[in-house]
């Protein structure tokens, strides 16, 4: 199990359906304090690599219904991953603490 916080009032469980070393991890959401949609949901990192770049499948499936808080979901997501980009090129990402958007 994995335990993310985003703030004092935002925590999400994920629990490991899924893992391959270097190639694929998939949680299942059993736990959100602010995001009771997300229960249920799977979010998967696919990771496959050519000529030396590594590249980054994400999704988060199984969403119940599209709400707001899908939405918004995806945008923030697009958001975090360009900071996985920029940690893993420039060794500086933009943790939720500091973000701006």
């Amino acid at each position: 199990m994995n335990e993310f916080h985003f703030g004092p009032n935002d925590t999400a469980n994920m629990k490991v359906i899924e893992l391959v070393a270097d190639k694929r991890v998939c949680w299942e959401c059993v736990y959100a304090d602010s995001e009771p949609e997300w229960i249920g949901t799977t979010i998967t990192f696919e990771l496959t690599e050519s000529n030396g770049i590594t590249k980054v499948d994400f999704s988060h499936a199984q969403w119940k219904e599209i709400t707001s808080c899908y939405k918004y979901c995806n945008y923030y997501w697009a958001m975090f991953l360009l900071s996985l980009k920029q940690y893993c090129e420039l060794g500086k990402g933009t943790p939720y603490q500091e973000r701006t958007f």
